[in-house]
């Protein structure tokens, strides 16, 4: 195998060169018409060609053909960052596989994250790649076109293929692939392709870019510190794998210190024993809201811990599979990269474990806080009915003072009523010395006009009782339509839905 990365250049070699004196081979031609039909991987048993070529229409990409590329020979590793990749540039040799070119690992690290429009209510997957540059990259590496499907499912999943020499029997090709599904705003591909023949290695990590950032840190190191190790593409994985495992106890650690904080907040934690039964005022309920996001957060890494777990397990069976197809049995190498694995899948297991009972923890502080709340609600309701008893005994104090002037009202009426009746110019008393009554013929006057007058009050005053009657049933009526018991109870519900949704804000 040539040392190209370290060959000097003569004034007729036409391949590239980087700023660090490092060279790429010259550029093949090559075609990506008719992907994924075009593959000499595709197979129409087992691979849908429609489908494969309408995720590739449906993905949205970008105006560059500029890609990381990360390259090592013997333990020997070189990064090339935004390296021209597009067959219009003279670095297509990205993309070739000449003879004299395989180097033991080619990585290339490509952007890619699937997007949510909340206002079309659509989603779609988004590469850092021009479309045909992309399809270029595909055809060219002969990668296996199913790997594009992985790519596009956002739930997650991993998938092994084995292909064969043109006699269907030799092994000739060894495939990995997973896709870790969206957990905190993050997504992780990767596609392994390892050539029994040559023992060369072709990777695809694809993710958003603060992520291909740290990969590419650690994979840089890593290749340029094992000078002379065994080729091997479990290799790259146990170095993926970590940094993801990273990655999800960071995020472990942070929810670890919410959960505590809301704790010191409830005043109820099996780990700490804080002073006082609750530590947050009644007008501060939005630490409802803390708990739910930190509960819905803990789902979310708990997902992401799990699927490692599973997928560790599944790179560990296949680990075996690839020293079946190498025909002999596991070397050390492979028994330390074996072990690797099974450390961090017990990591895995068990950080797992961590984030269900931190979600039992927030789903005690949630208890608690429901607790709390039915108990203010109590104390509220005893204060509203000792208000209310207040008010009746004023409003039956009242109600003597009433009836006490009630009282003094009808001893007094009559005798004014008298008095008034006779202080009338229809009567007429004698002088002292002759007490006589004399009523005025004109008395009748009085009684024609008090009596009309007085049934003319009453009828406007029952009238306009009556009106007022009718206009508040008709009001009743129009705001509180018949409902059969079914819609009743989906009313009542709805209320209670809608009571608990302003406690949560």
């Amino acid at each position: 195998m040539r040392d190209h990365l370290n060959t000097p250049l003569s004034s007729t070699d036409s391949r590239f060169v980087t700023k660090n004196g490092h060279v790429l081979p010259t550029p093949r031609p090559a075609t990506s018409a008719g992907w994924p039909l075009s593959s000499k991987l595709f197979d129409a048993e087992i691979m849908s060609g429609e489908r494969l070529r309408t995720i590739i229409d449906n993905t949205k990409y970008s105006d560059t053909s500029y890609v990381d590329y990360l390259e090592a020979v013997g333990g020997r590793g070189c990064l090339f960052e935004n390296l021209p990749a597009h067959e219009e540039d003279v670095a297509n040799s990205l993309f070739r596989s000449a003879q004299d070119f395989n180097p033991d690992y080619r990585i290339f690290f490509i952007k890619q994250k699937r997007i949510y429009q909340q206002a079309s209510q659509t989603t779609f997957g988004r590469m850092g790649l021009r479309q045909d540059t992309w399809i270029d990259l595909l055809n060219s590496l002969s990668i296996l076109p199913n790997f594009v499907r992985v790519l596009d499912d956002n739930n997650g999943g991993y998938s092994g293929f084995i292909s064969y020499a043109t006699d269907g029997v030799t092994p000739e090709m060894f495939h990995l692939s997973f896709k870790a599904g969206m957990w905190m705003n993050s997504e992780l591909a990767v596609y392994i392709k390892h050539d029994l023949r040559t023992s060369s290695n072709i990777v695809l990590i694809c993710g958003r870019e603060a992520d291909l950032d740290i990969f590419k840190k650690s994979l840089n190191t890593t290749m340029n510190k094992n000078a002379g190790a065994v080729v091997n593409p479990f290799s790259i994985l146990v170095q993926i794998t970590g940094d993801y495992a990273a990655m999800i106890e960071s995020h472990r650690w942070r929810l670890d210190l919410r959960v505590l904080t809301l704790e010191s907040k409830t005043g109820c934690s099996s780990f700490y024993n804080y002073p006082g039964s609750w530590q947050v005022p009644a007008e501060e309920l939005d630490i409802a809201r803390d708990i739910f996001m930190a509960n819905d957060l803990l789902s979310n890494v708990g997902y992401a811990a799990a699927f490692q777990s599973e997928l560790l397990a599944w790179i560990i069976d296949q680990l075996e599979v690839f020293d079946r197809l190498r025909a002999k049995e596991s070397d050390v190498d492979s028994r330390k990269i074996r072990s690797a694995l099974q450390e961090e899948r017990s990591f895995s297991i068990f950080r797992a474990k961590q984030i269900a009972e931190l979600k039992k923890r927030i789903q005690t502080q949630l208890g608690v806080l429901n607790s709390k709340i039915n108990q203010w609600d109590s104390q509220t309701a005893i204060k509203t009915a000792k208000t209310s008893a207040s008010i009746a005994e004023l409003t039956r104090r009242d109600s003597i003072a009433m009836k006490v002037i009630a009282g003094l009202t009808m001893v007094f009426l009559p005798g004014t009523f008298i008095a008034t009746f006779f202080s009338m110019s229809f009567f007429h008393v004698g002088g002292e010395t002759e007490v006589q009554l004399i009523v005025d013929k004109a008395i009748w006057l009085y009684a024609a006009a008090a009596v009309p007058f007085t049934l003319i009050t009453v009828a406007i005053w029952y009238a306009w009782l009556k009106h007022m009657r009718k206009t508040a049933a008709s009001i009743e009526t129009k705001e509180m339509p018949v409902i059969s018991s079914n819609e009743e109870w989906a009313l009542q519900r709805s209320e209670t839905d809608r009571s608990l949704s302003l406690l949560v804000d």
